[in-house]
Order: C-alpha cells, then structure tokens, then sequence
C-alpha cells in the first residue's frame, strides 16, 4: 500500500469529491484531503490510515478540534433523539469554529458564528439572504447596535483572511470559511460561504442515519 493511502468502502467514497471548492488555487489541494480524512476517519471505522498521514492529520490542532467535535455530534445522534442542525450550531460553530479554531480577542467571531447560524436558519427556509436583516438579529441577541455588529465582522474577517493568505500551508479547516483567498470576501459572501458549509456537514451526517 503506498504511504499515505486512505481505504474506504463504497459507502464513503464521494467523500473526497464533497467538499467542492475548486476555484481556489491559493489554498493548498492537500486541504481537501486533510478534510476528507477528518470525515472519513470520524464516519467510517473500517477506514484505515496509516501511521504517516495519521500523523501528519492530527498534528493540526485545529482539524484535531474539529474532528473531536463531529465526534461529539455523532455519539449525541447515536444515542437517538437530537436536533442535528442545533448540534452542528452548538458544537461545530459555537464550540469548534468560535471557541478554539478562531482563537481571537474581542466580538467579531462570535458575532459573526451567530450571523452563520442565522444565515443556515434562513436557507434551510430558502428565504432571501439579507446581510442588514442579519445583523440586525445578531444586534438583538448582543444587545449592541447592527453597525457594531457588522465592524466586529468586517475586522476580524479581514485580518484572519489576511492570515490564512500568507499561511497557506496550515488553512484545511479554513476552507469552511473563505470562499476564496484570491480576494478579500464581503462580510455576506463570507456568512453565506459558512453558513453552506455547515449545510453540507448537516447533510453528510444525516446520510449516515438512513
């Protein structure tokens, strides 16, 4: 077997075409794979890795967080009644993405996590995305107004992507955020870009319950 090599059974093996960002040629193509490990290792346990990629994917703090997080929501859904889009909020954004993978000071992480949740809510209706509406509904749960809402954003997103550009060898999970390091995206394309991530995670592991 060639060093590196992942098995899966059939069951999972779109998992590698899952994750569809293709047009981003500034993020590294390994990324994909580090994600598609992630997935495979935490829904399959007849998935084997060996030893070097195994390494080589834990060694990542933050795929390591986010891994034990999706594990967390699989082991609440094993044990039968779960609210997987609640789970996915609480564990995957709230706890993952906004506790530990974002590791930042100040409001502009929360405030966008709590935009992300609301943007998933508002595709799952297939409602119109509007980014004031947005803030605007993040304001009332923070008490502060939607202007400081969408400035906390705007800063924060700038500088993590401006990080993520000029550290291309470390962003697997940061291709759950940015829909492109190419250009500096909006305050919305980043929300909708998350919030359809999320979707598509809430999707694949509603597929392991059929």
């Amino acid at each position: 077997m060639k060093e590196g090599m992942i098995i899966m059974n059939d069951k999972h093996s779109p998992m590698k075409n899952f994750y569809s960002i293709k047009n981003n040629e500034s993020i590294l193509y390994s990324a994909e794979d580090a994600l598609s490990i992630v997935f495979a290792t935490c829904l399959n346990h007849d998935c084997e890795v060996s030893r070097c990629t195994s390494y080589n994917y834990f060694r990542d703090i933050k795929l390591r967080i986010l891994y034990a997080e999706i594990k967390k929501v699989i082991k609440y859904m094993d044990e039968g009644d779960h609210d997987l889009s609640q789970l996915i909020d609480d564990h995957v954004l709230r706890s993952a993405f906004a506790g530990s993978v974002f590791m930042k000071d100040g409001m502009g992480a929360s405030y966008l996590i709590e935009a992300v949740i609301i943007c998933k809510q508002l595709l799952m209706r297939q409602s119109i995305i509007v980014a004031g509406e947005i803030y605007r509904q993040v304001a009332e749960r923070f008490h502060v107004s939607p202007e400081a809402v969408e400035k906390a954003i705007r800063c924060f997103t700038k500088e993590l992507w401006m990080i993520c550009k000029n550290k291309t060898g470390c962003t697997a999970v940061y291709n759950f955020v940015f829909p492109s390091l190419n250009s500096s995206p909006t305050n919305k394309e980043t929300i909708v870009f998350m919030a359809i991530k999320m979707l598509e995670i809430q999707k694949l592991l509603e597929s392991t319950t059929i």
